[in-house]
């Protein structure tokens, strides 16, 4: 009688991650992008229309994103019991480790992040691989915001205002 003992890197079937999940990589592709073009507009959000966000101050935004931002789908600002942070603290307390270590690091090094242009690139096993601009990526999409609460593992979260268009 053979009485095999598993060794510890053999996997279980249990531990095994489900196809369906696998081949969803593409979603987290496409939600990766969708956070990627955030990141290029955080100082443009909410530029064409000041008074939304009292602590906001106006900003240039690039005509392309300007042109968007009347037709978005604009959500209630109250988020239940909530209040949205304060502009401030949202991009003066953050760990980008990009720029910097400190937690104020970013809000000063970040000015020198070149924001325009901005390209996407999509490459691998895709359909229409290429390098596409940021602006005509989002053509298509119609802007929303969405309100978020980031929590952080450092016992801090944020609720902030997102404008963006999903990608599914």
């Amino acid at each position: 009688m053979l009485i095999k003992l598993p060794s510890a890197s053999d996997s279980r079937e249990s531990d095994v991650t489900p196809e369906s999940i696998y081949l969803s990589r593409r979603t987290l592709l496409a939600s990766s992008l969708a956070g990627l073009a955030v990141t290029a507009m955080p100082r443009w959000a909410g530029a064409a229309d000041a008074s939304r966000y009292a602590d906001v101050e106006p900003g240039k935004a690039p005509g392309w994103f300007a042109d968007k931002l009347p037709a978005t789908k604009w959500q209630a600002v109250n988020v239940k019991d909530e209040a949205i942070t304060p502009f401030k603290d949202a991009t003066h307390y953050n760990n980008f480790y990009e720029f910097g270590t400190d937690k104020g690091d970013p809000a000063k090094n970040a000015g020198s992040l070149q924001t325009e242009p901005w390209s996407v690139v999509i490459d691998g096993e895709v359909a229409k691989p290429g390098r596409y601009a940021l602006e005509d990526f989002m053509k298509p999409y119609q802007l929303e915001e969405r309100i978020y609460r980031l929590r952080c593992v450092e016992a801090w979260s944020m609720v902030i205002p997102w404008i963006g268009f999903p990608i599914s």
